[in-house]
């Protein structure tokens, strides 16, 4: 796994590439963590790992437009 990908596991997920089968991630903080596209195996292995301070899994949140 990449280990850069750790840092934006905070972010949000903002486009995909479905031919390239990548993910666009931005982080608040521009300045310090630039964009980047990471490969959707990377991407779903860094929110597989556990938290050492919960103890829990990281995941994902789902965000929807309400109708």
């Amino acid at each position: 796994m990449n280990k850069n990908l750790r840092k934006f596991l905070k972010t949000s997920l903002q486009a995909s590439n479905e031919q390239t089968d990548r993910f666009l991630i931005l982080d608040v903080s521009r300045y310090k963590y630039p964009p980047v596209w990471v490969k959707a195996a990377d991407l779903w292995k860094a929110m597989s790992t556990t938290d050492s301070e919960s103890g829990k899994t990281r995941g994902f949140v789902f965000v929807s437009k309400g109708s």
